[in-house]
């Protein structure tokens, strides 16, 4: 379990033509996820997570992983 505090800034950038335009904000919100390790062998896990670490005004900024871990 993850429970946590995430500040994001947002940029957006168009050009039409020879017109162009950026866009910026910034916010924060709270980040939770969770995640498991399974073990496959005395020295290897697999992993699956899952994160959302923004989630306000519209816009959502989320994350799944997996991974592969050895141990020396």
């Amino acid at each position: 379990m993850l429970v946590g505090y995430a500040d994001v800034e947002l940029e957006a950038r168009g050009s039409l033509g020879n017109n162009s335009a950026t866009a910026t904000a910034q916010d924060s919100d709270v980040s939770f996820g969770a995640g498991i390790d399974i073990g496959v062998s005395e020295n290897t896990s697999i992993g699956l997570e899952y994160v959302k670490y923004y989630d306000n005004s519209g816009v959502e900024l989320a994350a799944t992983s997996i991974s592969l871990s050895y141990k020396f």
